[in-house]
């Protein structure tokens, strides 16, 4: 309007046109045989950012300013979510409910992200299965002793119970090597090889459980049902207890999707607390992004708590930098630091060159030295979680530091995913922050 002088309604249909005319070029590119050079992830991708944008923009602002329709869905979501969750709160604080039935609730909660949701309700079962024990021997199907045994044991240590590794000898022989039948129970090997990361430094059973495990189901996994094979090959990539929490939320949840047999009101509780929670990280995103392009304390009111201290943190590191520069060359790089967006690919100093430099061995030789420290670092941290053991850490500071350490994993599992990120690395961004997970039409009603 503003360039041409034309109507409000010119303008508007103008715009319809364009958009109508840059759809029919998409939808070009999404044929392959018609030789275009995009790859398939990307125009998907671009297909899906043209369908946000439709969704945000249909009835005015959807961003910067929603409109009472946007406003509405949000709060008819949030209403639906909080239904659902009594329902499933009803469920794990059955008291009449098999171990099995809590305990596998319990992981689907906690894989499906909601863990956040029933922290308290969590600890309360686990406290009641700790007192079952106690009491007598639970009752369990001689084919799932071994998933229930480890899937136990995982839970526990996870939530800083105190639980032996001698649970597990019971299919041990007596030379400590896991039994022969252990080998066709691929469910229970499963279960006992996520169990084999919650090990504290030491525990010579844990190790061969892993040995063992890792062996076997890397045998197996092309052998069995698809769903399960999948599952086989997500833990044999990076086992869940170092996976990102909302990341394997947002695999777990199209995972469960496609399964025939799923607890259909967990899974449709999942996928509004995804979209809920992500919606909540944008607008959260969007103040610390112009709070920085602010540069102004001031800023820091209109931020939540916990991104506060972030804020401050950045704000006084680049006033720091910012002084020694202007000290030193009279120049001020205030403007240019904050608007750093990412890093050129170079030859940085990683831990692997390093170690090669400094002892001379190949890059195999380091690489498993690497993974050497990481694993023994992870043992001390399973075992600082424990309670019981006297450690002087609150449980949010060992939380953290245990989340951090997921992060480093999923940033650098395929490369530098931080200074030279690639496809995968955005599309996780993508995922987490961008795109929603669809609804069916029944939970969108």
């Amino acid at each position: 309007m503003r360039e041409t002088g034309v109507s409000e309604e010119v303008a508007r249909e103008h715009i319809r046109t364009l958009i109508d005319e840059t759809w029919m070029k998409m939808n070009k590119d999404v044929v392959v045989d018609d030789g275009h050079p995009f790859a398939e992830p990307f125009v998907e991708t671009a297909i899906n950012l043209a369908r946000i944008a439709h969704c945000t923009y249909q009835y005015g602002d959807g961003h910067g300013a929603p409109d009472g329709r946007a406003k509405q869905n949000d709060d008819k979501y949030r209403n639906r979510a909080g239904k659902l969750e009594e329902e499933v709160r009803c469920m794990i604080n059955n008291e009449d409910a098999e171990m099995l039935t809590i305990l596998e609730l319990i992981d689907d909660i906690q894989r499906l992200g909601l863990g956040h949701r029933f922290h308290k309700d969590i600890k309360r079962a686990l406290d009641r299965i700790v007192s079952w024990d106690n009491v007598h021997e639970f009752e369990v199907k001689a084919e799932e002793k071994l998933h229930v045994t480890a899937l136990r044991f995982r839970l526990l240590r996870q939530h800083g119970y105190l639980v032996s590794q001698d649970v597990f000898k019971a299919f041990m022989d007596d030379e400590g090597k896991f039994k022969k039948y252990v080998e066709s129970d691929v469910k229970g090997m499963l279960s006992l090889y996520e169990a084999s990361f919650l090990a504290f430094e030491g525990e010579n059973i844990m190790d061969e459980a892993l040995t063992f495990c890792r062996t076997n189901l890397n045998e197996v996994k092309s052998m069995v049902n698809p769903a399960l094979s999948e599952l086989v090959n997500h833990a044999l990539e990076l086992p869940l207890h170092r996976r990102t929490v909302r990341l394997e939320a947002r695999w777990y949840i199209e995972a469960c999707s496609e399964r025939k047999h799923v607890n259909g009101l967990l899974l449709e509780l999942a996928k509004l607390d995804f979209n809920v929670v992500q919606s909540q990280l944008q607008n959260e995103l969007e103040c610390f992004t112009n709070a920085v392009q602010r540069w102004d304390l001031k800023a820091v009111d209109d931020l939540p708590d916990y991104m506060k201290l972030c804020f401050m943190a950045l704000y006084n590191t680049v006033n720091e930098m910012a002084y020694d520069s202007l000290k030193q060359y009279g120049e001020n790089v205030i403007p240019y630091i904050t608007k750093a967006a990412e890093l050129e690919r170079g030859e940085t100093a990683s831990s692997i060159l390093c170690y090669m430099r400094e002892t001379g061995v190949s890059e195999e030789v380091a690489r498993e030295h690497i993974r050497t420290l990481i694993d023994e670092t992870w043992m001390k941290m399973n075992k600082d979680v424990v309670v019981d053991d006297g450690h002087p850490f609150a449980e949010p500071f060992v939380e953290t530091a245990i989340n951090l350490a997921r992060i480093a994993h999923c940033t650098y599992q395929y490369g530098d995913g931080h200074g030279a990120p690639d496809g995968r690395a955005k599309q996780n961004v993508f995922s987490l922050l961008i795109e929603p997970i669809s609804l069916m039409e029944s939970q969108q009603l």
